[in-house]
């Protein structure tokens, strides 16, 4: 199961009525990326978001495009929450001229379908404006949620993966995976972004990008986000936290964000964030950003944290075991190197962030906290403890649950975080540190702000190790390739 939903626009749109205007003229996108303009307007005593989302796209393929496909992921976070308790609606949808297209939404497939004026040549770029509204689900345990801290007295909303997202072109059709709730499967290519948002003027802003408050008054307020070869684009909206932790490091300003309440845990996290970007910056390449969020959230603690691109969020932890900390904050840090900068189709290619981001734990340990290899080493799962294909390190999300043996997110984890780690682990010995860390930087600057393979991955390895045999081993052992 590779590939579980690669769609082609609905052709069948095409025959109905709709504007015919000229194809928009090809305004400038650097290298290529997408832009998002959004105005966004968050009632928070109703929870309910009303969007414009203005994405300006290049056909990047060597296909005609009649039309393109936005993935929405807000429907099943709401299902997720409480079945029929929230909505999302498409208001309008109009193209570069102002005038209507025809579209298909469907929220069980949480996929929305743009005629364009006329088929997208190859090379040419095109606008779509989409009006749309969702309910932020009263909830915890979400991404995309509207939940307080015991006693806080204030709100907290998590607004993840809350606007239309552009699906990628993919071998033929545009790919839209599920959304998935026992991990991160999300696959979108890096953008541009510049987002106007307005709510009551008593909240705190924190998102991906640079947060900018432009004015407030009566009320309400108005802030300015905007963002730079990003994947995607998340906001915190709290008038629960206090004000941050801050510090910096090689140039890198730090921010860490929890209630009054968390502050032990916001000074732990600050210093476990500091501590992981200089040791990446050392073994793999500069930090992709300028700045760094990190936000506490109330989310299960078997989560641990989440990534996205310049903020993370983790568990309100338990400060008796400020080492377990460090690795959950350490882990989603390394995801700016890995997912963040080093993209990648998370639902067929988990290794490639999963893994890395794994494998940069056993780092934090021995630089940081003193570990010694050979207790890392043993730490490690042997492959002959899992020797069954279904934990073959290169298969994607859906095959490890693909199996019905009821032990899916077993599976998945197993092979993507632990054998994934020790497969890296593993090469690195193989390699030795020189080579291998050389390899792990050139990889992060080829594959810079681009979708990274699994096939490219070897590739690179092979030609940065020589085609050591003992690598090609490795390879053979961990990988159905």
């Amino acid at each position: 199961m590779k590939r579980m939903l690669a769609l082609l626009c609905a052709l069948a749109l095409l025959s109905a009525p709709g504007a015919m205007a000229a194809p928009a003229e090809d305004a400038p996108l650097p290298d290529g990326r997408s832009r998002y303009v959004m105005d966004v307007t968050l009632d928070t005593q109703a929870a309910r978001l009303t969007e414009t989302v203005t994405v300006t796209f290049m056909n990047d393929s060597g296909a005609v495009w009649p039309a393109v496909c936005f993935g929405d992921f807000v429907p099943a976070v709401q299902e997720h929450a409480g079945a029929g308790a929230c909505s999302t609606a498409v208001t309008a949808v109009t193209g570069a001229d102002g005038g209507a297209l025809d579209f298909a939404y469907s929220r069980d497939e949480g996929l929305l379908t743009v005629a364009l004026p006329r088929p997208l040549e190859p090379g040419q770029t095109d606008t779509v404006t989409i009006c749309y509204e969702a309910d932020v689900p009263r909830a915890t345990g979400e991404r995309f949620q509207a939940a307080s801290f015991p006693g806080s007295g204030g709100v907290t909303f998590r607004l993840c993966q809350f606007y239309p997202m552009l699906c990628p072109w993919r071998d033929g059709g545009f790919v839209h995976h599920p959304y998935i709730f026992d991990g991160e499967a999300f696959f979108t290519e890096c953008s541009d972004y510049a987002l106007t948002l307005r709510l009551p003027e008593d909240f705190t802003v924190i998102a991906s990008g640079d947060e900018r408050l432009l004015s407030a008054g009566d009320g309400q307020a108005i802030w300015q986000i905007t963002g730079e070869k990003m994947r995607d684009l998340v906001i915190t909206a709290t008038t629960e936290f206090a004000a941050p932790c801050t510090g910096q490091v090689n140039g890198v300003t730090v921010n860490s964000w929890g209630t009054p309440d968390q502050a032990a845990q916001a000074e732990a996290s600050l210093q476990a964030a500091l501590d992981s970007i200089a040791l990446f910056e050392e073994k793999i390449g500069k930090y992709p950003y300028d700045e760094l969020d990190i936000c506490v959230a109330y989310m299960p603690a078997a989560a641990g944290g989440i990534e996205y691109p310049g903020l993370v969020e983790i568990i309100q932890a338990d400060m008796t075991a400020p080492e377990a900390l460090g690795i959950i904050v350490t882990h989603e840090v390394a995801h700016q190197w890995f997912y963040a900068s080093v993209g990648n189709d998370q639902y067929d290619e988990p290794f490639l962030d999963e893994s890395f981001a794994s494998f940069c734990e056993t780092l934090y340990r021995q630089y940081v906290l003193g570990d010694s290899p050979e207790d890392i080493a043993a730490d490690q799962f042997s492959r002959e403890w899992l020797s069954d294909d279904i934990f073959d390190i290169d298969l994607g999300y859906g095959d490890y649950y693909a199996v019905g043996d009821g032990n899916g997110g077993w599976n998945y984890y197993a092979a993507i975080y632990a054998l994934g780690r020790s497969f890296l682990w593993e090469v690195r010995q193989a390699m030795g540190d020189e080579a291998f860390f050389a390899m792990l930087g050139s990889w992060y600057e080829q594959e810079q702000f681009q979708v990274a393979t699994i096939d490219g991955f070897l590739d690179h390895l092979a030609a940065c190790s020589g085609n050591d045999p003992a690598v090609a081993a490795l390879v053979g052992e961990y990988m159905a390739r």
